[in-house]
């Protein structure tokens, strides 16, 4: 029994399926023109820039196809055995009783962050949802995060009706949660 599939807008999938789309063509034009040039450079550097080329042009393209491809499927689905966290890099699975809770917090990446909902497993890391990723040019990464909490206390929700037992966290104004503007269930 399924008890919800969320993703992220349409619109948002579409553009960042185009934006790895266009990456792929234009690294096939950046290696015609390679191509192009090792034809017309010293015989001996022809062999080994092709060598190099070929390879790692081909793994580039593939790998921004790849990753077009799997933007547009990216999801979060919760069913009575698992849930199932489809991303553009991989796809994890958690069975239900191993996952504890949905949070809304801002993962570190580098010197920045990036806000997102996370699942608390038992005995794991926590799995970051990119999915159900928000940015944009707001240098106040925890108010941001703090937009995504109702969208995680629904999950919560969904979590508990899963498992079925009451949830760990309940709402202290007594409120329901509802998605968050940006994000819809499928």
């Amino acid at each position: 029994m399924s008890y919800g599939s969320w993703t992220a807008p349409a619109k948002t999938r579409m553009l960042l399926c185009t934006l790895c789309a266009l990456a792929a063509l234009s690294t096939l034009a950046l290696f015609i023109v390679m191509i192009t040039n090792v034809a017309h450079g010293r015989e001996e550097d022809r062999f080994a820039l092709a060598a190099v080329l070929v390879p790692v042009t081909a793994a580039i393209i593939y790998f921004a196809a790849r990753t077009a491809v799997r933007m547009r499927r990216m999801r979060v689905s919760i069913t009575s055995s698992e849930v199932v966290i489809v991303g553009p890099l991989r796809t994890t699975r958690v069975p239900i009783s191993d996952a504890q809770l949905f949070s809304a917090e801002v993962r570190p990446i580098g010197n920045n962050g990036q806000p997102m909902i996370a699942l608390r497993c038992r005995g794991t890391e926590p799995v970051h949802i990119w999915a159900l990723s928000r940015n944009g040019f707001v240098w106040d990464l925890r108010r941001l995060a703090r937009g995504l909490q109702p969208l995680a206390d629904e999950l919560n929700e969904r979590l508990w009706e899963a498992k079925g037992r009451e949830p760990a966290i309940r709402h202290t104004d007594g409120a329901h949660a509802r998605h968050a503007p940006r994000l819809s269930p499928r």
